[in-house]
């Protein structure tokens, strides 16, 4: 049987939404104080240093090679300490989870190896405005093995205390919120100039260095070489120039949060139908894997930019997906079966990479009469009938039933693209059938039409039964009856073999027009005149 195609695939792949390309990390703050980060690319005039490899910079994939925004402290073989202005989830300029990795190496640009971050935890008081409770922990996706991570403060810090800067900023100023010199590890030493209840501030040293953009999140260290514990995370830069002052966050004052933090264990999975994420939305972000990432929140059917690679967070609330698909550009609902629609909805499979996973659309009859103008009912790979964008071509047109997948369907609604000729693409649109009755006058229902449904089938024409006479004369099995074979005389004015009996031949046979009846009791008669004539010779 020739079958047509199912339901068209989505174009975009599951792969492809999941490469989101970043927007330029912004630089913000209140007026008297700027985030130590820069966009683009540490310690101002610092010394390089390959010294504590449980420092490293948070970098993203920059078109093949790693950019550095922030430093951060391996504190726990999977878990990484930093500032909350460098994840902040509900920041769009920030990158978050499965874009941001923590890099362990002296340069980004050099030899090292990089961290998938799995899981991000800003501290739930962080005020973005006037940063304050700037602190975040983030769980990496895999155990960093051969770093031995650096233990963070618990104990109460002082004015005077000596801290040892690191980080990976730049090492030049510009006094546009910008440098030079940005990934590298640097380091340098300090002390604190004033205490607060969460954070503590520090002078430019008698070198002239001080830490800068990009070395936000680094830490400041304290106490003897091989016991060196994380007493701050660095925050904020109180000028353009990094030539004054600046201010970090006391870890101290956070060790409670940060203890149950840890405690909780890594990133917790999601239904991709919704229900878990809140504010986010779920997204496959690896096999079988579901996590919350950061969503613009817009609601189902409400228009979206469905180009992933513009993307800074997902457009959709959670439970949702932007797609090109039969409404256009809208936030369609995720579904793992029907039971996740809404009423009149059917869960159609519609990716081509994303198995078990499909979007909410309008359930159809798939004899017609139930889709919208421009679409038409057809099966997905569900099992489902949904009702799918339509060129509307009507019953009986010519149509192509290898137009692509990605095309809308051929033929109008309650119809399907049926192989009619030698060419594959020479096709007639034809009326959809469960039996025989679907069909209109001088139909009958051809099943299947399809692979894969067996009780699906295309209205076709009819054709007549021709009877015909095998070598003996007696009607083939395609005849009702013998009667339909016409009966010949031989020349001996007998019926031949291809009669039943020797009524049905008329006039040349020695038969009456009679009835049936009346030719069985001339019959005997004349056998016997016949028989005496013989006699008498």
């Amino acid at each position: 049987m020739n079958n047509t195609r199912l339901a068209p695939a989505v174009v975009t792949t599951i792969a492809t939404l999941l490469t989101l390309v970043l927007a330029p990390v912004a630089c913000t703050g209140a007026a008297s104080v700027t985030p130590a980060k820069i966009k683009t690319d540490g310690i101002i005039n610092g010394t390089s240093t390959s010294n504590w490899p449980a420092v490293g910079a948070l970098v993203v994939d920059a078109y093949g090679s790693w950019e550095e925004y922030c430093t951060a402290t391996l504190i726990d073989p999977q878990w990484i300490l930093t500032a909350a202005h460098c994840v902040d989830p509900n920041d769009n300029q920030v990158p978050h989870e499965y874009v941001a990795n923590f890099f362990i190496g002296a340069n980004v640009a050099g030899a090292g190896h990089a961290y998938v971050i799995d899981a991000i935890h800003a501290h739930p008081d962080y005020d973005p405005t006037y940063i304050d409770n700037d602190i975040a922990v983030a769980h990496l996706g895999s155990a960093v093995t051969g770093t031995t991570p650096l233990v963070y403060n618990t104990s109460a810090v002082g004015t005077g205390n000596t801290i040892t800067w690191v980080g990976y900023g730049v090492s030049q100023a510009d006094g546009s919120g910008g440098g030079s010199g940005g990934g590298t590890k640097r380091t340098a030493v300090g002390a604190i100039s004033q205490t607060y209840t969460t954070r503590y501030d520090y002078d430019q040293n008698n070198q002239g260095q001080l830490t800068c953009f990009g070395d936000s999140g680094g830490p400041d260290l304290v106490g003897g070489t091989g016991s060196e514990r994380v007493a701050g995370v660095h925050s904020t830069v109180s000028d353009n120039y990094c030539a004054s002052s600046a201010t970090s966050t006391r870890v101290d004052a956070y060790q409670t949060w940060i203890r149950n933090t840890l405690a909780g264990g890594g990133p917790l999975a999601c239904d991709i139908a919704g229900g878990d994420c809140g504010a986010q939305a779920c997204m496959l972000v690896a096999a079988d894997t579901y996590r919350c990432l950061p969503s613009d929140n817009k609601s189902l059917g409400q228009a979206c930019n469905s180009d992933p690679n513009t993307w800074a967070n997902l457009p959709c609330a959670d439970g949702g997906m932007c797609l090109d698909y039969v409404a256009g550009e809208v936030c369609y609902a995720l579904c793992k079966t029907t039971a996740d629609c809404t009423a009149g909805k059917a869960c159609a499979y519609v990716f081509t990479d994303w198995a078990g996973v499909g979007v909410c659309l309008t359930g159809c009859n798939i004899l017609g009469g139930s889709c919208d103008a421009g679409t038409a009912c057809y099966p997905s790979s569900s099992g489902a009938n949904i009702c799918m964008s339509s060129s509307g071509a009507a019953r009986g047109a010519a149509c192509n039933p290898g137009t692509p997948q990605t095309a809308p369907l051929p033929c109008g609604d309650g119809s399907v693209c049926r192989l009619t000729g030698p060419a594959a693409t020479d096709g007639r649109c034809a009326h959809f059938c469960r039996a025989s009755t679907d069909c209109g006058a001088g139909e009958t229902c051809t099943l299947p039409v399809l692979q894969g449904i067996s009780d699906l089938g295309a209205c076709t024409a009819a054709t007549p039964t021709v009877c015909t006479c095998d070598a003996d004369y007696y009607c083939d099995t395609s005849c009702a009856c013998d009667a339909e074979c016409p009966c010949t005389c031989d020349t001996t004015t007998a019926c031949d073999d291809s009669c039943e009996c020797d009524i049905e031949c008329k006039g040349g046979c020695g038969c009456t027009a009679d009835s049936r009846g009346s030719a069985l009791v001339l019959a005997p008669a004349l056998l016997l005149w016949s028989s005496r004539r013989r006699r008498t010779r």
